[in-house]
């Protein structure tokens, strides 16, 4: 079954809104590549995921799940669509629309 994991964000200036968040809502950084940085708010545990490429155009969810090929297949019986594929390091993913064409990142890491 998919997990919603984080909400994805697109940076144009990486370090400083990772910095924000981390400084103004006081989120600690769990993980950072040179690709993304993941925060979690201590309290509430929700987690926001910061990505300095083109991996999202918009905020949207990140959806873990544990088969690619079978969420892709269940998101477009759902409605949704799925615009491209990628990989990177040990993940890959696709960006996705719902059926409302709200964008979605879904993932598959190396478990």
């Amino acid at each position: 079954m998919p997990q919603f994991k984080d909400t994805m964000m697109m940076a144009r200036d990486f370090k400083a809104l990772v910095r924000f968040y981390n400084e103004f809502v006081g989120m600690s950084i769990v993980e950072s590549t040179e690709h993304w940085t993941t925060l979690r708010d201590q309290k509430t545990n929700q987690s926001l995921c910061i990505t300095n490429g083109p991996s999202v155009r918009s905020t949207s969810p990140g959806i873990e799940v544990e088969n690619l090929e079978a969420a892709m297949a269940e998101l477009k019986r759902l409605g949704g669509s799925v615009h491209k594929t990628w990989e990177l390091g040990p993940m890959k993913g696709a960006n996705c629309y719902d059926p409302e064409n709200n964008e979605v990142m879904i993932w598959q890491g190396n478990h």
